[in-house]
């Protein structure tokens, strides 16, 4: 069973809290084999959207996993389960009418003691 975690600033290390330019305290960890990424992630539907980001925790390399640089009419544009390797993790940000929601990382379990040491550097 997946579970969420609230995360002070302070237990998420320091160089995974700006991802995407974000500058807020809301932070969560969810820990979880799979996470599943809607078809219509990166889009504005409804005033609610959500950016996702594959994470290297080795070096903290991101990139972009939501098919932003693809057309909201593509048909290769199509929801994708993604499974989570030890090492690695999915970020999610949103925002829900306009206001930002903060950072969910959904992480392997292997690696949820990384994210609850205070002051750990990945």
């Amino acid at each position: 069973m997946n579970q969420t975690i609230k995360l002070s600033a302070r237990e998420v290390p320091a160089n995974l809290r700006k991802i995407d330019g974000y500058s807020g305290r809301t932070f969560r960890m969810e820990s979880t084999l799979s996470v599943e990424i809607p078809a219509d992630a990166g889009l504005s539907s409804g005033g609610t959207i959500e950016r996702f980001f594959y994470l290297r925790l080795a070096d903290g390399a991101i990139v972009r996993a939501d098919g932003a640089s693809l057309a909201p009419w593509s048909v290769e544009r199509r929801a994708n389960t993604v499974t989570l390797a030890p090492g690695f993790a999915i970020v999610e940000r949103s925002f829900f009418c306009g206001k930002d929601c903060g950072l969910r990382f959904y992480v392997h379990p292997e690696n949820v003691a990384r994210f609850l040491t205070a002051g750990v550097t990945i």
